[in-house]
């Protein structure tokens, strides 16, 4: 399954105007000038085209099927609110080459990781409800979506309603959730990147935890 087309958290968006569209403008409007104006400096018309050409290989929206051959890098929640002072958002990407690329479109994305391979990962939350028995609103954030080149892997969902922290680990094969309910311990969970599989559950608050778990220990 394609993460360019997975409903609510991941709808993939190339929207802008494009820079080789408004090259192409540049390109026609300066003919027209000169059949107008014949003394009109081609040097302006280079230096705009200059311009719109650098600053839209920015973005890698002009380059359609990007997620599916370069490598992402680093990756960041943009057009975020904050929510119990974590962004929540949409899903940027910025590739080896610099190029940036937008995975999500409904921003309800958060914690983002990248692993060594490009492979990425976020949280999915749920739209903001009435804690049922307290006072205050809710966005549980159990459902981890796993993506690499283009293509989801899985959908993991964490014990417990709540993730606090996650990451891959340096193998890339495997990744660490800790999620907690609205009160109570944490639970910490080893998954195999490519199925979500739970492959190792511990609690967080164990004496003894296993090196993959000793970060998330309280």
């Amino acid at each position: 399954m394609s993460c360019l087309r997975i409903g609510d958290e991941s709808g993939h968006r190339r929207s802008g105007f494009g820079g080789q569209k408004v090259l192409a403008i540049l390109i026609f409007t300066f003919y027209h000038r000169r059949m107008m104006a014949p003394k009109l400096s081609i040097r302006l018309i280079t230096a705009l085209a200059l311009v719109v050409g650098s600053s839209a290989s920015l973005r890698a929206e002009d380059q359609a099927g990007a997620e599916k051959m370069k490598i992402p890098v680093k990756v960041a929640v943009v057009d975020a609110k904050q929510w119990n002072e974590q962004p929540v958002g949409n899903i940027e990407v910025r590739y080896a080459d610099g190029t940036r690329d937008r995975w999500t479109t409904k921003g309800s994305c958060g914690q983002p990781r990248v692993a060594a391979d490009g492979t990425v990962g976020w949280t999915v939350f749920e739209a903001e409800r009435p804690a049922q028995t307290a006072s205050y609103t809710i966005r549980p954030n159990a459902t981890l979506v796993i993506c690499r080149k283009g293509k989801v892997l899985c959908r993991a969902q964490a014990a417990l309603g709540f993730i606090e922290e996650w990451d891959f680990l340096k193998d890339g094969k495997h990744f660490v959730v800790k999620s907690r309910a609205l009160h109570g311990p944490a639970t910490v969970e080893l998954m195999e990147t490519e199925t979500g599989k739970v492959v190792k559950e511990v609690q967080a608050s164990a004496d003894k935890l296993p090196e993959w778990a000793a970060p998330y220990h309280e």
